[in-house]
């Protein structure tokens, strides 16, 4: 497990690389944003269970 001084460390790294980088367009947020529905959409339906099919036909 991360002790707090570790997740501390990641988190200002992750500060800095967003106070360095260049703001998102609008286009460019819209595509995040889909990408990201998109992932948690994966995920979900990693995480429910599918519907298997009946190959056998009700045999």
């Amino acid at each position: 497990m991360n002790s707090r001084s570790e997740v501390l460390s990641q988190l200002q790294c992750c500060l800095d690389v967003i106070a360095h980088s260049k703001p998102m367009t609008d286009a460019e947020r819209a595509a995040h944003r889909c990408q990201c529905a998109a992932e948690q959409a994966r995920a979900e339906a990693r995480r429910s269970p599918a519907a298997t099919p009946d190959l056998l036909g009700g045999l």
